[in-house]
C-alpha cells in the first residue's frame, strides 16, 4: 500500500511539472528582442504579505504600495508604503516605509536562454485535476544592471517580549542604509506557427544592504533595558521579480510581483518578509 502512494505522488507531481515543448515542433518566429522594451518603471499595489521574526515576537500582515520610478537616465527612485496588522503583541496598525535611490554604475547585455509560455492544458477526472504549463526556451538578449543604492528607513509593529509574563508594546526600527544592486530584464516577443504571439520577458532586482538604525527602540523602557546590547545595525538580502513587464493580452498571473526579503534587525534578530503585488502603472526605461 506504502509503494502505490509512493507512485501515485510521482505521478501526479510529474504529470503537473512544466512541459517543454521540442522546438523542431514549432515554427518559431523573433518579432522583437528588445530588453530596453521591458518595463522597469512601475507603480505596484501590495494585495497580501508577512512579515515576521524568526523568534515570532512581532509578526505581521501588511498591503500597500511600491515602485520604482526613473529620476535621470542614471538615477532611479525606489521605496514602498506598507501599513501593517500585528498578529501578537500590540494588536494594532504599523508602518513600513522606505526610499532609496539606485545607480548603475556597470552594464552588460548577453544572449542567454529565454522561457517563452505557449499555453496551458487541464485534465481531470472524477478524483484529481492537473495542469501542465506549456513552453520552449529559445535565446534572446537579457540586460543586467550593477550598481549601488542608499536611503531611508522606518519601520514600526507591535510586539510580545519573551518574559515569563509578556508584554505587549511597540517596536521601532529607523535609520539609513547602503548597499548594492543587480536589476536583469528581457523582452522577446516571438510568433508562433505563424498565428499565436507569445513573450519571454521579465524584470529581476536583487539587492543587498547594510543598515544603519541608531533610531531603534522598543516603547515600553522596561523591556527596552532587559536587551543588554541590541545592536543598532542589520542585514538584508532581497528579491523582486515582475512578471510580464510588457503590453500584451497574453500574460501569466498578469502584470504582477513577488517580494522576498530575508534580514536581521536590531532586538528582534532575523526575519522573513514575503508578498505579492499587482501592477498598476508602468513604463518603458
Amino acid at each position: 500500500m506504502k509503494n502505490k502512494i509512493i507512485q501515485l505522488v510521482m505521478a501526479v507531481v510529474l504529470f503537473s511539472a512544466p512541459q517543454l515543448l521540442p522546438a523542431q515542433k514549432l515554427n518559431i518566429q523573433i518579432i522583437e528582442d528588445n530588453p530596453e522594451k521591458a518595463f522597469t518603471n512601475y507603480v505596484a499595489i501590495d494585495l497580501l504579505g508577512a512579515d515576521f521574526d524568526v523568534n515570532f515576537r512581532a509578526p505581521s500582515v501588511y498591503a500597500g504600495v511600491n515602485g520604482r520610478w526613473d529620476l535621470t537616465s542614471n538615477l532611479t527612485l525606489e521605496g514602498l508604503l506598507r501599513p501593517s496588522y500585528s498578529l501578537y503583541g500590540e494588536k494594532s496598525l504599523g508602518i513600513a516605509t522606505e526610499a532609496n535611490v539606485f545607480y548603475p554604475f556597470a552594464s552588460k547585455k548577453k544572449v542567454d536562454d529565454i522561457k517563452v509560455i505557449t499555453g496551458f492544458t487541464q485534465e481531470s477526472d472524477m478524483f484529481t485535476r492537473t495542469s501542465t504549463t506549456n513552453y520552449f526556451m529559445t535565446e534572446g538578449n537579457v540586460l543586467r544592471k550593477y550598481g549601488a543604492r542608499g536611503g531611508v528607513y522606518y519601520k514600526q509593529a507591535g510586539m510580545q517580549s519573551d518574559e515569563a509574563i509578556p508584554v505587549e508594546t511597540f517596536i521601532t526600527h529607523s535609520g539609513v542604509f547602503v548597499g548594492l544592486q543587480q536589476t536583469k530584464q528581457a523582452m522577446l516577443h516571438t510568433r508562433v506557427n505563424n498565428k499565436n504571439d507569445r513573450h519571454g520577458a521579465g524584470f529581476t532586482r536583487i539587492y543587498a544592504d547594510f543598515l544603519l538604525l541608531l533610531g531603534s527602540k522598543i516603547d515600553n523602557q522596561q523591556v527596552n533595558d532587559s536587551y543588554e546590547d541590541p545592536k543598532s545595525f542589520g542585514y538584508r538580502l532581497g528579491i523582486q521579480y515582475y512578471l510580464n513587464p510588457y503590453d500584451g493580452d497574453y500574460k501569466l498571473w498578469g502584470a504582477s510581483m513577488l517580494n522576498a526579503e530575508i534580514g536581521t534587525l536590531p532586538y528582534t534578530g532575523f526575519y522573513v518578509t514575503v508578498g505579492y503585488a499587482i501592477v498598476v502603472l508602468n513604463r518603458k526605461n
